[in-house]
């Protein structure tokens, strides 16, 4: 890769995803040249198939970088295919043991891309009541690819920990070939998806996609002060989240969507996008902090990567996007996550449960 900082791939890349979300995509405002060095981040962040839809109309003359985003575009089209047939089985084994769940991110985002198999999709995310969580292992238990894809919640918690109780009437059931999910509306959709991109600092560029595409689709009759949320501290981040996308990917926003002094986040998250070891202060090092214990040389290093960048640390210390206040945030959360790490754990078998910090 060429040696650049983190900022600068971190501008390349938004340089190409600018605009990719759309049917009509605006042309590259960078060279090829510039871009080539950073499409192994656009890979591994899963913006492949999104990249490949920003330039497959004008593509560049072949070389090693554009044979790699064609194919890791067309893995994403074949992975959302797939997914496409499992939610269709998740859904008939759901009704089947009437358990009562809403789909978040994801698939529920997807339907907003002008295509399918534009947008990655990962796990699935899952919002089911607790005392249905034995009813959803039987349900998933003959089969094992389901049981590993699906990340299960029992709250809302980028949605300040929400209960399914409290969100039920903001949620809408949509057809899905001849069954039918339940997601949130798209009020809370856009709510939970710019908070979900601030609570782990803004690591991911497709995230910040999802956020674009979900502005410039909502109709007209969409509730801005719904989706703002009753809490300032929400309502906040959400509008820095959506300037953010804005800025750095040129969506059209709103005017009367106010991100207020919020351009010290476009630093932080250029500059992570950027990063050779993606990931959030949870996600960045594959190992547990217990394993660097039982070698105290690489203690010192795996601390280093537990330490969330200035915005995951605000909004989880109850920051607003207008106060960065980096160290103090920083590790005020870092001793939050000791405390946490301190507690006992408690696990339940074949589910990958969530927990919130």
């Amino acid at each position: 890769m060429e040696r650049l900082k983190p900022m600068e791939r971190g501008r390349r890349i938004a340089c190409l995803l600018a605009g990719a979300w759309r049917s009509n995509v605006p042309p590259l405002a960078c060279s090829w040249a510039d871009l080539r060095p950073i499409v192994p981040l656009a890979i591994r962040g899963g913006a492949a198939g999104l990249a490949w839809h920003k330039i497959a109309i004008r593509p560049p003359a072949d070389d090693g970088e554009v044979e790699a985003l064609r194919n890791a575009a067309r893995q994403t089209r074949l992975g959302s295919f797939l997914m496409t047939s499992r939610l269709i089985e998740l859904s008939k084994r759901l009704d089947s043991a009437r358990i009562d769940a809403v789909l978040s991110k994801g698939w529920s985002v997807a339907r907003f891309y002008p295509e399918s198999g534009i947008r990655t999709l990962g796990d699935i995310d899952l919002h089911v009541p607790k005392e249905q969580f034995e009813r959803l292992r039987s349900a998933l238990e003959e089969s094992e690819h389901l049981s590993s894809l699906v990340d299960l919640h029992h709250n809302y918690p980028d949605l300040g920990n929400a209960t399914l109780e409290e969100m039920q009437p903001f949620t809408r059931s949509l057809a899905l070939g001849d069954v039918s999910l339940r997601i949130l509306a798209d009020e809370e959709l856009l709510r939970l998806v710019c908070l979900h991109f601030a609570r782990h600092g803004g690591f991911r560029p497709l995230w910040l996609c999802d956020v674009a595409t979900i502005v410039e689709s909502v109709p007209g009759s969409f509730d801005w002060d719904r989706c703002l949320g009753n809490s300032a501290f929400g309502g906040d981040w959400v509008r820095a989240v959506v300037g953010l996308a804005g800025r750095l990917l040129h969506a059209r926003v709103p005017m009367e969507i106010d991100p207020g002094p919020t351009h010290w986040l476009d630093r932080v998250v250029l500059a992570e996008w950027g990063q050779t070891e993606a990931g959030d202060s949870h996600s960045r090092d594959p190992l547990p902090m217990s394993a660097h214990l039982r070698s105290p040389r690489s203690l010192g290093a795996a601390v280093l990567k537990r330490l969330p960048n200035a915005m995951e640390a605000a909004i989880k210390t109850g920051r607003g996007p207008a106060r960065p206040g980096r160290f103090n945030s920083t590790w005020t959360y870092a001793l939050r996550r000791l405390r946490r790490w301190l507690r006992p754990r408690t696990a339940f078998a074949g589910l990958n449960i969530h927990r919130d910090d």
